[in-house]
């Protein structure tokens, strides 16, 4: 498990969000960083992924960083986890807080979750 820092990148590639989270892999990591920065793709344009001094992957809208199912495997094994980091971006400060596809795809996952 490794903690990764995930730029979210605006159309010119300056910083306008960023979010923390664990992965098992960098595998695991990209499909991550793929499907937070596709929930607010309307602001944002591409983003980095840094694991300490390195950046283990930029992308920029258009990338192919990691196959369907690939993608979904990990949206339905950390489905919970991707809710939060969701929430956290709509509540910050940031840019990010304003994208209409974020707090479609906040409601839309908000929706999904079994109830109590």
């Amino acid at each position: 498990m490794g903690a990764y820092r995930l730029y979210f990148l605006n159309q010119v590639g300056q910083v306008i969000g960023a979010e923390v989270f664990d992965a098992a892999n960098e595998i695991e990591a990209k499909a991550m960083g793929t499907i937070l920065a596709d929930a607010c793709s309307d602001l944002a344009h591409g983003f980095e992924l840094w694991q300490a001094n390195n950046c283990v992957h930029s992308e920029s809208n258009g990338t192919v960083v990691a196959i369907p199912e690939q993608i979904e495997r990990i949206r339905s094994m950390h489905q919970e986890s991707i809710v939060r980091f969701e929430e956290r971006l709509a509540s910050s400060s940031s840019r990010l807080a304003k994208s209409e596809r974020l707090l479609s795809s906040l409601e839309a996952a908000k929706s999904r979750k079994p109830g109590p």
